[in-house]
C-alpha cells in the first residue's frame, strides 16, 4: 500500500498505474492499493503539487472495489467472457443508446457518426439523382444551420423535383437488417422548408427514380408518389406497388421502409401535415400504407425494434416512427430482399412552384452493436427498448360515415367521430391540395374536431370526368395514427 498525504490543494501526478488524481481537499489521502507487494517502494513525504510519484516493476491484479471513481480519461471494461455477463454489458449498450437517442431524435449535430456522414456524402455524389430543369441540390446553410443538402427550386409550372440516394446495397449495412441480430440503427432527418413541399425518405429498391412527366398522375394529386419504375401505367398511388391492386408481380422489390412528409401549404391544410409510412410485413399482395398527422415536422426520426407479438406474422422487425421528439406510429417490415439491396435516398417535390424556395435536410443517427457477446440481447431489442421507454400509444379514433358511395351528381357525407383520447380531433382530405383546381373536388366544413368527439361534413363535387373516384379521409390525433374512410364517387 502507498500511502501519500496532500499538505495541499493541487494535481499530482503519476507515472502508473493512473495518469493524474486530483486533490481539492488538504485533509485528502490519495491511495494507490496493490494485490503484491512492490520491492524497494517506501512511503514517500513532501510530495509537492506538479511533481511526479515513479512507481516502477509493479504488477496489479484484479481485485474488488467499493466506492466511488472520478475517471476523467475513461474506464477501460473487459469484454464479457460469460452470459451472466454479458447482462452487464447489455445494460451499458442500453444506457449509452439512451443517451444517444436523445440527441438523435433531434437530429443534433452530435448525433452524426462516421457512417451518417458517409451516405449523406454518398447521396450526394451518387449517380442515383434525378430532377426537373428548375432543381438543384448542394450542401448549404439556411438560416445559420449547415445542411447536408439544400434543395432550391426555381419559379417553374408543373412538378418541380430533385432526389438523391445511395447505390444499392447500402441501406442494410448502415441501418440494420433483420437476418443480422448484432446491430441495430436509427436514423433521423433535420428538415426545412418543408411546408410547401412533399419529402419522401428512407428506402427505395434498387435506385429506381421519380417521374417528371407533367402528365403524370403526380401533377392532379397530391399525395401521389412514383418511386418505383416511371409512372403512366395505370398503379393507384394509395397503395405501395406490391400491392394486389397494382399487380405485383415480383418479392424482391421491397424496400425497407419509406417515410413521406407532406407539408401543410402543400396540400392546402391549415392545421396538419401528413406522413405517409409503410406497412410491408403483410403476406403476398398485401403491402400498404399507414398515415398520421402531425401539426409540423421539424425532426424526423425512425428507429429499428422488434417485432410484436399482435403484428401480422409476416412481420420481421418494426421500425417506430417519431415527429419532434413525439411518438407517431410503427411501421414495419418483411423480408423479400429489397432490406438489403435497398437504396437510401431523400426527395423534395413540389407543384406550381411560384416563388423560389429551399428545402434544407440534415441526417444523423446512431447503432446498436453487441457483437458476438454471448447470451447477450439482440440488438434491435436494446434499442426498440430505449425509444419506446414512456411512450404513449394515442388511439386511432372511432370514425362513422353517412354514406361511403356518392352519385355522380355529387352530395355531402356527414362523418361522425368519437375518441377516448380528452384531445382535439383532426381531419383532412387528399384531394385538398390547390395546385390544380380540377383536382379540388371534395371539401370540408372544419379541419378540427373538439375533444369529445363531433362531426364534419363533407361535401362532393359533381363528377363530370365520366370515370368513378374516390376520397380518402385521414383522421386521427396529432403525433398518432389516423383512420382512413374511403368514400367512392359514381362517374
Amino acid at each position: 500500500m502507498l500511502v501519500l498525504e496532500a499538505g495541499k490543494a493541487g494535481q499530482y501526478g503519476f507515472v502508473a498505474p493512473t495518469d493524474a488524481v486530483e486533490i481539492s481537499d488538504e485533509d485528502a489521502f490519495v491511495i494507490q492499493i496493490f494485490k503484491t507487494p512492490v520491492p524497494r517502494l517506501f512511503v514517500q513525504d513532501g510530495v509537492q503539487p506538479g511533481e511526479d510519484a515513479i512507481l516502477k516493476n509493479m504488477m496489479a491484479e484484479s481485485g474488488t472495489f467499493a466506492g466511488t471513481v472520478n475517471a476523467n480519461g475513461g474506464v477501460r471494461v473487459p469484454l464479457p467472457a460469460t452470459a451472466q455477463e454479458a447482462l452487464s454489458w447489455d445494460s451499458m449498450l442500453e444506457e449509452q443508446a439512451r443517451r444517444e437517442w436523445l440527441l438523435v431524435r433531434s437530429a443534433s449535430y452530435a448525433a452524426v457518426p462516421p457512417w451518417v456522414a458517409l451516405l449523406a456524402r454518398m447521396q450526394s455524389l451518387s449517380i442515383y439523382k434525378y430532377s426537373s430543369a428548375n432543381a438543384s441540390v448542394k450542401e448549404g446553410i439556411i438560416e445559420n444551420e449547415l445542411y447536408d443538402h439544400v434543395i432550391r427550386m426555381t419559379p417553374a409550372s408543373g412538378i418541380s423535383l430533385l432526389g438523391v440516394g445511395t447505390k444499392p446495397w447500402k441501406f442494410a449495412h448502415s441501418l440494420g437488417t433483420y437476418k443480422d441480430s448484432s446491430f441495430a440503427a436509427a436514423a433521423a432527418w433535420c428538415i426545412t422548408g418543408a411546408d410547401k413541399a412533399s419529402i419522401m425518405l428512407g428506402s427505395t429498391t434498387h435506385g429506381y427514380g421519380c417521374t417528371t412527366n407533367p402528365s403524370s398522375p403526380c401533377y392532379a394529386h397530391p399525395i401521389h408518389w412514383c418511386n418505383y419504375d416511371h409512372a403512366g401505367t395505370g398503379q393507384d398511388y394509395r397503395f405501395p406497388l406490391l400491392n394486389s391492386v397494382n399487380n405485383y408481380n415480383g418479392y424482391d422489390m421491397t424496400p425497407a421502409w419509406q417515410a413521406t412528409l407532406y407539408g401543410k401549404s402543400y396540400l392546402g391544410s391549415s392545421a396538419s401535415c401528413l406522413i405517409r409510412g409503410t406497412d410491408y410485413g403483410r403476406g403476398n399482395g398485401e403491402a400498404r400504407y399507414v398515415w398520421a398527422l402531425v401539426p409540423d415536422a421539424t425532426y424526423l426520426a425512425v428507429a429499428m425494434a422488434p417485432r410484436h407479438a399482435a403484428d401480422h406474422p409476416y412481420v420481421e422487425n418494426r421500425w417506430e416512427l417519431f415527429v419532434d421528439g413525439q411518438y407517431v406510429m410503427p411501421m414495419t417490415a418483411r423480408f423479400c430482399g429489397g432490406g438489403h439491396t435497398a437504396v437510401l435516398s431523400a426527395t423534395v417535390k413540389a407543384h406550381e412552384v411560384a416563388s423560389a424556395q429551399e428545402t434544407g435536410l440534415r441526417m444523423a443517427g446512431m447503432r446498436v452493436n453487441t457483437g458476438s457477446l454471448p447470451g447477450s440481447t439482440a440488438a434491435r431489442d436494446i434499442l426498440g427498448k430505449v425509444v419506446m421507454d414512456g411512450v404513449a400509444v394515442k388511439p386511432v379514433p372511432e370514425v362513422t360515415a353517412s354514406a361511403l358511395e356518392v352519385g355522380a351528381e355529387g352530395d355531402e357525407v356527414t362523418l361522425t367521430v368519437s375518441s377516448t383520447l380528452a384531445e382535439a380531433v383532426y381531419a383532412i382530405n387528399d384531394t385538398m391540395c390547390g395546385h390544380d383546381p380540377a383536382a379540388v373536388w371534395c371539401s370540408q366544413s372544419a379541419e378540427q374536431i373538439p375533444a369529445g368527439g363531433g362531426q364534419i361534413t363533407l361535401t362532393l363535387a359533381p363528377n363530370t370526368t365520366g370515370q368513378p373516384r374516390q376520397v380518402w379521409v385521414f383522421v386521427g390525433h396529432h403525433y398518432a395514427q389516423t383512420a382512413v374512410v374511403e368514400i367512392n364517387q359514381l362517374p
